[in-house]
């Protein structure tokens, strides 16, 4: 028996020492080491490539002289990637020595911008230029193109002016480079020269280039002394399928914080501190009472002015359709949008409609057609928070909402023939105020732009640009009794009587651009 059990061992070992023999040839043969060396295209050996066996965590990189060394399975495909290079797959199969040459990537630095009279590489401006996308500016849902790049170009100050909707947005390239004249920079769209981006649907925006120093004045001129903003809005599509989408955002606003102010309570006690300091304490009986009437302001309740004025729910609501679509030969794109917004400020609301047609014909390899359309009707209700210009900034509603009487006092916030100027200043009721000083503004803007590309021979191509434009701009005010405007008019003027300025101004203008150019790229070394 126990001769049996021995002899059951010693086979089974044999058997397992045999199999195990078997196999490690098989097991051997799963891996091997592949080296090689990765050049680019002029023959030097790039460094810090990195080598990846495909759908593993399994890799290394070249050193110094370019060679790597790196154990992968049978049958694995190698991933060698380095910046600036095209990615590259090899399949080892037998080979176990590789010598791999990569390609520049050079697509991005080959991409062209248009400026001026034609096209210039984007390498050959990267120090003058900077871009923001439509994708970019398609997250941020505000009303115009200005606002949207607020923080997204390098070097470019972008500001409102005032508190109104659709209120003027200042860009500044260059600075302010001029005390007494315009500082706004040129504005390009789609190759010709527009006076303000204000009526363009940023829903509408292929990318925004910015030129700067002094690019944009060798190409521009004296006209892009301030800096030139080129906008290229979108085309067709060239794959021959029809593209609808449909965009819409809604949101609401708040004021996000209001500026601290007095308390009825506080705000009687620092009148009677300020009538001790001007000696005339019969000024502040004769409207708060004397001296032991002070608790009767005790937790009484006053209005937030800041509140009533500025304190509503707003909201914003965009509709974005557009229709594109195409081939090479001819391209079509149709958009429209329209935005709406409720501003936070009482009377206060903006509502702008744009459709642009885009259209591209190209009958064969020598010529090509363009045709662009582009309205815009925008209507602003609303004198803003402060004032534009051309009245005295003592007409600001914000500083009424902030300084005014949080009580009503008998002739310090109600007209009375024994009204203490000093106590009562220049302040009048924040919403009197507000509502004498009212807006209303309507802008109707119509383009049309036409272009004929011919080329004539090889690097030499003639190209013809023509346009129209039409620009309606209607601006009604309102100056009530409380503004600074009526109370300070001549007498001869209606002095203390209300005001109304009607402006109508209509702008017609024909532009037309014929170049001829040469490219010598493929003649100068």
């Amino acid at each position: 028996m126990k001769m049996t059990l021995r002899t059951s061992f010693r086979a089974t070992a044999i058997f397992m020492a045999a199999c195990l023999f078997l196999l490690l040839p098989e097991a051997h043969a799963q891996r091997k080491t592949i080296t090689g060396t990765v050049m680019e295209e002029g023959g030097f050996a790039l460094p810090g490539v990195s080598i990846l066996e495909k759908g593993t965590s399994n890799g290394t990189v070249t050193d110094t002289d370019g060679k790597f060394s790196i154990n992968v399975s049978e049958g694995a495909t190698l991933v060698i990637s380095f910046v600036g290079m095209k990615a590259k797959e090899i399949e080892v199969g037998n080979q176990t020595s590789l010598t791999i040459t990569l390609e520049s990537n050079v697509s991005e630095l080959e991409e062209v911008v248009v400026v001026g009279y034609g096209t210039v590489k984007k390498s050959d401006l990267a120090g003058s230029v900077v871009q923001v996308g439509g994708n970019d500016l398609r997250k941020m849902p505000v009303s115009t193109v200005a606002e949207s790049l607020t923080g997204r170009l390098a070097g470019v100050q972008v500001s409102s002016t005032e508190g109104s909707p659709d209120a003027e947005i200042n860009i500044r390239v260059r600075g302010g480079t001029s005390i007494s004249q315009d500082n706004n920079p040129l504005y390009i769209v789609d190759g010709f020269p527009v006076n303000s981006i204000s009526d363009i649907s940023p829903s509408d925006i292929e990318s925004i280039s910015v030129l700067k120093d002094a690019s944009s004045t060798a190409i521009y001129g004296s006209r892009g002394a301030n800096g030139v903003v080129l906008i290229t809005t979108k085309g067709g599509t060239t794959d021959g399928k029809v593209s609808v989408n449909y965009n819409m955002f809604a949101g609401v606003k708040k004021i996000a914080k209001t500026l601290d102010v007095l308390s009825p309570e506080d705000y009687v006690s620092w009148q009677y501190e300020y009538a001790m300091l001007r000696d005339n304490l019969s000024s502040f009986e004769n409207f708060f009472g004397t001296y032991n009437d002070l608790d009767l302001y005790t937790g009484l309740k006053g209005n937030d002015w800041q509140r009533q004025i500025y304190g509503r729910t707003g909201n914003v609501v965009s509709n974005d359709l557009s229709v594109r679509g195409g081939s090479d030969k001819f391209n079509y794109s149709m958009n429209y949008a329209r935005f709406q917004e409720k501003a936070i400020m009482i009377g206060s609301d903006f509502v702008r409609d744009n459709i642009t047609v885009r259209l591209n014909n190209k009958p064969n390899d020598k010529i090509s057609l363009g045709f662009t359309l582009r309205y815009s009707n925008t209507k602003i209700n609303g004198g803003g928070a402060n004032e534009q210009n051309e009245i005295s900034s003592a007409d600001s509603r914000l500083k009424h909402s902030v300084g005014y009487a949080p009580i009503p006092v008998p002739g310090i916030t109600t007209a009375a023939d024994d009204t203490d100027e000093q106590t009562a200043g220049d302040l009048v009721n924040p919403i009197a105020a507000t509502y004498d000083n009212n807006r209303h503004q309507e802008r109707r803007n119509f383009n049309i732009g036409g272009s004929f590309s011919w080329k004539i021979i090889d690097n030499l191509q003639l190209r013809i640009d023509g346009g129209l434009d039409t620009y309606n701009y209607l601006d009604n005010r309102f100056y009530g009794l409380t503004t600074y405007f009526v109370g300070n008019r001549p007498a001869a003027e209606n002095q203390n009587h209300p005001a109304v300025i009607l402006r109508d101004r209509k702008e017609f203008r024909i532009r037309n651009t014929n170049t001829l150019s040469y490219d010598f790229k493929n003649i100068l070394p």
